[in-house]
């Protein structure tokens, strides 16, 4: 726990958050907030959408591994976890070289790219792809 949490959340009323200016803030005006801000808006937006990607791929990923590619449960099972741990790698990484000096908008332009072009190659994968290529697309998507 962070020394000034007790603090903090002592003096803040349910539902509502601190601000780091000390004033207090609610949901409602958090989200105004965020729609005020154009930048805001846009990392919304493209944070939403990666989410989306990304919950959507892992919540199909065995299915369409095992039912459009013919791999075994246990084979696409360990696919799935493989691009977990390189998403997990992945956010370390990327949050790390985000904090030396790489601008953030363009972290985010890379992301996206890559998730984009991991969606495009699982939609073109058939029967027959060699298990490598196959797994070096999921690492590379859930990075």
């Amino acid at each position: 726990m962070h020394p000034r949490q007790a603090r903090a959340d002592s003096i803040r009323a349910p539902g509502e958050t601190l601000r780091r200016d000390g004033r207090r803030s609610n949901v409602r005006s958090t989200i105004a907030f965020v729609l005020e801000h154009r930048a805001l808006r846009l990392l919304t937006v493209t944070a939403c959408a990666l989410g989306i990607a990304e919950v959507g791929v892992a919540s199909y990923l065995v299915t369409f591994l095992n039912q459009e590619l013919s791999l075994g449960l246990v084979q696409a099972g360990l696919l799935l976890s493989l691009s977990q741990i390189a998403g997990g790698v992945a956010r370390l990484s990327l949050g790390y070289t985000v904090d030396r000096g790489v601008p953030s908008d363009l972290m985010l332009v890379a992301v996206s790219g890559v998730v984009a072009g991991g969606l495009l190659a699982y939609a073109l994968m058939a029967p027959g792809w060699p298990f490598l290529v196959i797994a070096l697309v999921g690492v590379v998507f859930g990075a």
